[in-house]
């Protein structure tokens, strides 16, 4: 972070014309002050700089001159801390990070202001387009109502009104104001901030939008909820938005993920709609919810996020956890002025100054040292929201389940109003800021809330710690009945059954599954299903996927579309899996041109007529593969066009198939420009693949970008290798950054490779630093490995752990191996968990392995369960591992022999399949 973004010292000196002539000024004082030194000197020292400072002749004239503003703070920083230490020597006073800040940033705001002078470039101005615009103006919105966090108030210093402290800009801020400044100038973008709890990516979201000019609004949609919202008034977004979407996970990551997904789908199709932009989406997220949203599928698995982790690829900023050195001299400039900012910088820890700003300290000592009945009654509440129930929890749901939390001497010493006296206290503000649960006052036109009870939200730094130290807590019974009977949102239930199903307890996931579907929940239908047809139940399982798909189940739709296709209703098995794509199920048209293609292949089981109708040529709906898939992507389905076209590249139809990548690139889909590409590499025309790959890159395809690096690299051409592969990294695209430290290391500049890898970690990317660790290793230099894999871990990769644990184990070390799994158990690595249990079991300790792997069930982890029933079977004990695999586990983690559950009356299986 940098400084703040107004000062008043900024305006007092150089008054005279507009702030960039003002800053041109105060520059070229600086300047003629240091002696006037050659522009090749400043050049050379910046890019002497790590990371590194680009500077020209003729940028560093335009500044000097006024032509022109720096946008990057960070060239800021460096030519003004050059010049002064220079000036200094001469006798100039300088005048510090902080007042240089403040009027860069002045300048900068007078040219976004300028900007929104200009004349409209589209007709978005007209009395029919302001009303059907959602949103309103940014100018009048507060930071409260986007969901800033309130500061602190400490000796009640904070007069009314000033709910937010000076800004102190940090290095992510620069990345953002770069994305911003090019969508001021015309472009559409959108911006991740991915950080914890209280790092300040929402503040950080809010100063970036207040250089934007006054002809753009701000759309946050939250009501009737925020993923409805979104859906709803998505396409009713105009140019000049910004799309406010904090807490992305809510919009994205729903308990039916095809209502999330068409939510990611209609925000590609408005940052790629040209009449509707400029736009920009700003989002903040969790880094857990990230990976789960950007998390490749396991081959065969259903891939319920694919629009989610295409809108989100490349689109995402950092925000670190803790402020670097460079910060917190910055935060000392403004502390002086700002009794909380100087209360954070004397006493927040390790640099955790938003999060003390916050309130999180207090609301911590608040949480560790509640009363037994208090403590209970948080713990509940981070309970419920770890296991899916939206943030708005219901005062009867906390009344229910906290009993279960206490010890039978804690719950014998509450009092009466037991509950009451525990809201006082988790209530009770920390600082100025909210309590850990807190109670939410409807307004008065808000609608009355079912049973007219109150509900309560729990503070998210609380629910983000929870998560962490609670991973492995299975909640008690009273969880379970006070869900089963209290939660009337089928989203919510099907969500908690969800937990339950991964945590291996199949009965509980069952009747959660069950509430939801008798309120006829599409996909709380389907996992039902799924579920009782693992555990053998034959009877009603096709009845429920039916209802599934009538409810627009996604992949009951895929299902049903398959089973009519082998019924020979072609017609239908269409119409389905198009209904299915168009809910986000990306697998459904391409599984249907796999059963076509087949189908035409080998002509089974066609009638006489239709082997008549192929003979003449004419469309056999069976195997026409080929008008099914231009038919999808005709609709913009282009996945099933380059399934055939993979089909017919795999059968040595190289020109059929490459005529149907094209048929897909001229309808707009870029993947397939690439793959062309890649189809040339593979058999060595670079020279092709490098012209499909700069058509694609030309299309605005930021991977393409990095093929065409590969493919430079492939003829030998390092240096233009390192140069795509450094564009492909200024546009987002984190792979090739990877790839960067890779040509680096394998030509032998360790340390090229070494600094390119910790540049990326100090913006919040590690996987360089583990991906040299691999490439050390695997040269045998285990030292230089293992340091790094330290690094990398220092930066919160926990895979380094376990790399460094697999290390030691490979060199005979299976003490030190144990130890370091351990720590990546205690990052939150629960992946760390299973390779211990594994470590337990190739070192002869079965009992131990076994823990473990329930303890890897319990956290979640989803290969956990068929690890300890394949180690059951191993040990055995065949019965019990036929158990786990149908039935999961009991609620005290013992083996399940039944789910003692009844569907549609009939039996329920038991251990002998019956």
């Amino acid at each position: 972070m940098a400084v703040p973004v107004s000062s008043p010292r900024a305006s007092e000196e150089f008054a005279g014309g507009t702030p960039p002539e003002r800053f041109a000024a105060a520059l070229r004082a600086l300047y003629t002050a240091a002696g006037a030194p050659p522009y090749r000197v400043l050049v050379r020292q910046g890019a002497g700089q790590r990371p590194q400072v680009k500077l020209t002749d003729s940028s560093l004239s335009d500044w000097i001159n006024g032509r022109s503003v720096p946008a990057d703070l960070a060239a800021v920083r460096f030519l003004v801390g050059y010049l002064e230490s220079i000036a200094g020597r001469r006798g100039h006073q300088a005048r510090g990070h902080g007042w240089w800040s403040a009027l860069h940033a002045q300048a900068r705001q007078f040219i976004y202001a300028k900007r929104g002078d200009l004349p409209e470039s589209r007709a978005t101005t007209t009395a029919t387009t302001a009303r059907q615009r959602v949103g309103r103006p940014i100018r009048s919105y507060t930071p409260l109502a986007l969901e800033v966090h309130r500061a602190i108030d400490v000796f009640d210093s904070v007069q009314p009104g000033d709910d937010l402290t000076p800004y102190v800009e940090r290095d992510h801020d620069i990345h953002i104001r770069e994305v911003v400044d090019a969508v001021a100038d015309g472009a559409s973008r959108m911006l991740v901030l991915v950080g914890g709890s209280s790092t300040g990516k929402t503040r950080a979201c809010w100063q970036a939008i207040q250089c934007l000019p006054a002809r753009w609004w701000l759309w946050h949609p939250i009501d009737p909820s925020r993923t409805a919202a979104a859906a709803l008034e998505l396409s009713q977004v105009r140019p000049y938005t910004v799309a406010w979407l904090n807490d992305a996970q809510h919009y994205l990551l729903t308990a039916d993920p095809a209502l999330g997904e068409r939510v990611a789908a209609g925000l590609r199709t408005l940052l790629r709609d040209e009449a509707r932009g400029p736009v920009l989406i700003l989002a903040t997220i969790w880094p857990e919810f990230w990976s789960t949203l950007t998390s490749q599928p396991t081959d065969g698995s259903p891939d319920p996020y694919a629009q989610a982790r295409e809108l989100l690829a490349g689109a995402d900023i950092r925000v670190p956890d803790r402020f670097t050195a460079r910060d917190m001299q910055a935060l000392h400039i403004v502390a002086d002025g700002d009794p909380r900012m100087r209360h954070a910088a004397e006493h927040a820890k390790n640099g955790r100054i938003t999060q003390h700003l916050a309130g999180v300290p207090e609301l911590l000592r608040r949480y560790r040292n509640a009363p037994a009945v208090a403590r209970a009654l948080i713990d509940t509440a981070i309970d419920i929201r770890r296991l899916g129930h939206p943030p708005h929890i219901p005062d009867t749901l906390l009344e229910q389940v906290a009993p279960g939390y206490l010890t039978d001497h804690d719950w014998n010493q509450a009092d009466n109003d037991w509950l009451q006296q525990a809201l006082v206290y988790t209530g009770w503000p920390c600082h100025g800021v909210p309590g850990p649960l807190t109670r939410i006052r409807p307004r008065p036109a808000d609608p009355p809330t079912p049973g007219g009870h109150m509900h309560y939200q729990l503070a998210d730094y609380l629910e983000q710690v929870g998560r962490i130290e609670r991973a492995a807590v299975f909640p008690p019974i009273s969880f379970w009945q006070a869900a089963a009977t209290i939660i009337t949102d089928p989203d919510a239930q099907r969500a908690i059954g969800r937990h339950a199903e991964v945590r291996g307890r199949y009965r509980r996931a069952a009747t959660m599954y069950q509430k939801a579907a008798s309120r006829d929940h599409p996909g709380a239908l389907w996992d039902l299903a799924c579920l009782l047809e693992r555990a053998g139940y034959r009877d009603g399982i096709e009845a429920l996927h039916q209802r599934s798909a009538d409810h627009g189940n996604p992949y009951a739709l895929q299902r049903l579309a398959e089973r009519q296709e082998h019924a020979g209703h072609h017609a239908e098995a269409e119409a389905l899996a198009f209904q299915a794509a168009d809910r986000g199920n990306t697998l459904a048209l391409p599984a249907l041109v796999d059963l076509r293609y087949e189908a035409g292949k080998h002509l089974d089981g066609l009638t006489t007529l239709e082997l008549l109708r192929a003979v003449r040529g004419e469309p056999v709906a069976r195997i026409d593969a080929r008008g099914l898939a231009m038919r999808a992507a005709d609709c913009g389905h282009f996945e099933a066009l380059r399934t055939l076209a993979f089909h017919l590249e795999q059968d040595g139809d190289h020109d059929g198939s490459r005529r149907l990548y094209w048929e897909a690139t001229d309808r707009g889909d870029l993947e397939a420009l690439r793959t062309l590409g890649y189809l040339r590499r593979l058999v060595g025309d670079y020279d092709a693949a490098d012209t499909l790959y700069q058509q694609a890159a030309d299309r605005g395809d930021v991977k393409a970008v990095r093929d065409l690096g590969y493919v430079r690299e492939l003829v030998g051409d390092r240096a233009a290798a390192e140069t795509h592969y450094r564009q492909a990294a200024a546009r987002g695209y984190a792979r090739a950054v990877r790839d960067l430290t890779r040509l680096r290391e394998e030509a032998g500049d360790h340390d090229g490779a070494e600094s390119a890898a910790l540049q990326a970690a100090e913006r919040g990317d590690s996987l360089p630093l583990y991906d040299l660790g691999k490439l050390r290793e695997q040269t045998g230099d285990i030292a230089s490995a293992e340091t790094l894999y330290r690094q990398a871990a220092s930066c919160g990769n926990s895979d380094a752990w376990r790399f460094l644990a697999k290390l030691r184990e490979s060199g005979g070390d299976p003490a030190g191996a144990e130890t370091l799994y351990s720590q990546a158990i205690d990052h939150g690595d629960h992946r760390a968990i299973r390779d211990l249990a594994l470590l337990r079991q190739r070192t002869g300790n079965p009992a131990s392995a076994t823990t473990l792997h329930r303890q890897a069930v319990d956290h979640g982890y989803h290969d956990a369960l068929d690890d300890l029933a394949n180690l059951l079977q191993q040990t055995g004990d065949t019965a019990g591992a036929d158990c786990v695999r149908r039935f999961g586990l009991a609620d005290d983690g013992s083996v399940a022999t039944s789910l003692d559950f009844n569907l549609l009356g009939s039996p329920a299986p038991t251990t002998s399949g019956q």
